[in-house]
């Protein structure tokens, strides 16, 4: 969870326009990756809330919302693709 604040470069009417918000996250452990420790495979799931720009000086103002969905894949001790072989 956190907040933000920036000042863009967009610069209207001689106005810079200001981009305030927040977001909030979870990570979601995959039980089948074989364990539940914090190396283990994820699904991340975020959403940001915000807004740009005001109307009280003249300037056209904006809320969105942005929700992002991403995956992490850790190798399982079953794996063996990820194994650093020995050539002798």
């Amino acid at each position: 969870m956190g907040a933000y604040y920036a000042n863009t470069r967009l610069n209207v009417g001689n106005q810079q326009v200001d981009d305030l918000g927040i977001s909030v996250g979870v990570g979601i452990p995959l039980i089948g990756s074989g364990t539940l420790d914090p190396t283990s495979s994820t699904v991340n799931i975020s959403a940001n809330f915000g807004q740009r720009g005001a109307d009280e000086v003249g300037l056209i103002q904006e809320r969105y919302t942005n929700i992002i969905v991403g995956f992490t894949f850790t190798p399982g001790k079953w794996d063996q693709w990820f194994k650093k072989r020995k050539i002798q």
